[in-house]
This record gives C-alpha cells, structure tokens and sequence, in this order.
C-alpha cells in the first residue's frame, strides 16, 4: 500500500494560495472597501494576489500529477464526481436564488448555473476539468521533449497564461 503521509510544505502553500483567492474575491466582488477605509487602489492589488494563489494551485496539481501514468478513462473517472460535486451545488445555489427571489437571475444566469462547467459559470474547475481530461495527452508530449524545447514551450505558455493577462489587468486597474 503506498504511503499517503502529507507534506507539510505543500499544506501550507494552498492555505495561502487559498487566503489569496479569497482576498482577490473580497477586493473584486465585495464592497467591503468602502466600509473599513481600504481605497480602490488596495482592493487591486488583492486581485494580483488572487492570480498568485490560482498559479500556485495549478503548480501543485502539476507536481502531482505530472508522474501518473493515466489514460482518458482513468482521468474520466476521477473527473466525474467533482463535476458532480460542481452541478450540485451550482443547482443548490440556483434554487436558494429562486426561493430568495434573487434580483439578478437572469435566463443567461440561470442556464450557466443549469450547465456550470459547458458554460464556464466556475471559469476555474472548467479550466481544471479541461486539464485533467488532457492530463495524459499533456504528460505524454512533455516526456518527448528535450530540454532546450521544454524551456520554449514553457516560456510561451508563461507569457501568454501569466505575463499578457496581468498587463491587460493593470492596464484599465479601473474599468475604464
């Protein structure tokens, strides 16, 4: 049987990259700011932050299940209950909106909740689901590269992932 002992190191940099995700939804979705005296200019830097902790997430899951050997089957089956986990509670959340007569459910809402992960509703487990179907075919390409082009591709996939969306971002830090 193989040891599932955790690492420490590991537990402790998703309680952070978590903390930063909640940080980024406060400083983007809340109006918090307004009440406690943190200025506009704060609440975007939590944004960045929020980016930080989606990376380290993903670096994580990388590390992990960069080394399994896997084909699509396996991966659909791993795969099945968190998209069922997703439509639960996004259906949950829907229902609750009805009951409470949420004033912003629209038909466009309402079909993005029915469907959460064919619509990106959550953008994030859409993207991850995407992964993790793609995970052996991502795996089985990187294992013929040599060096020199996995730093290429590497930097490629950095630029347009991690260096185009934070200029876009603090382009318009405003919205305008």
């Amino acid at each position: 049987m193989k040891d599932k002992t955790r690492d420490t190191r590991f537990e402790i940099l998703r309680i952070i990259s978590m903390l930063f995700i909640v940080l980024c939804h406060f400083g983007i979705d809340g109006n918090w700011h307004n009440n406690v005296g943190i200025t506009r200019l704060k609440t975007i830097q939590f944004h960045a932050l929020g980016q930080v902790g989606v990376y380290i997430f993903v670096m994580i899951s990388g590390y992990f299940l960069s080394t399994r050997a896997t084909n699509l089957k396996k991966q659909i089956k791993r795969v099945v209950p968190l998209w069922v986990e997703i439509v639960f509670y996004s259906w949950l959340i829907l229902i609750i909106g009805f009951l409470i007569k949420f004033k912003s459910l629209n038909k466009i809402k309402i079909i993005d909740s029915i469907f959460p992960i064919s619509f990106s509703e959550y953008w994030f487990m859409t993207s991850f689901i995407i992964l993790m179907l793609l995970l052996g075919l991502i795996n089985q390409f990187i294992a013929t590269l040599n060096e020199k082009n996995f730093v290429l591709y590497f930097g490629i996939i950095f630029f347009f992932s991690g260096v185009i969306p934070v200029i876009k971002t603090f382009r318009a830090p405003f919205g305008g």
